[in-house]
């Protein structure tokens, strides 16, 4: 598994280890690749994401406070991760695919890029 971060971000990776051990008793080997600058291709599928975030979820709402953006936000996660198909996903979510790789049911695509 690797974590790619942009050329000034390190956040999440320890987060990402604690609750996957927490949650699921994983303990994993993550590789921490850092991106070049200027080389926005090279993370393309968080990009995607943040495009995602805005289009279903940021431009639908005004936020009256950082609690209530907060709120929402983690709402849509939550829907994101739990009940959102995801086409490249075999038309799982995130949580039922993490699910099936766990009991072998599918088997992961690597992709290099």
């Amino acid at each position: 598994m690797e974590l790619i971060a942009g050329e000034e971000s390190t956040y999440g990776y320890r987060k990402l280890t604690v609750c996957l051990k927490r949650q699921y008793g994983l303990i994993i080997n993550m590789e921490h690749e850092r991106i070049p600058p200027k080389t926005p291709n090279k993370n393309a599928h968080i990009e995607a994401f943040h495009a995602i975030l805005e289009q279903d979820c940021l431009s639908r709402h005004e936020f009256e406070s950082y609690q209530d953006a907060y709120h929402v936000v983690s709402n849509y996660l939550l829907f994101y991760n739990q009940r959102r198909i995801h086409g490249s996903l075999y038309d799982l979510s995130p949580e039922e695919f993490f699910q099936a790789v766990l009991q072998q049911t599918v088997k992961p695509l690597v992709i290099k890029v």
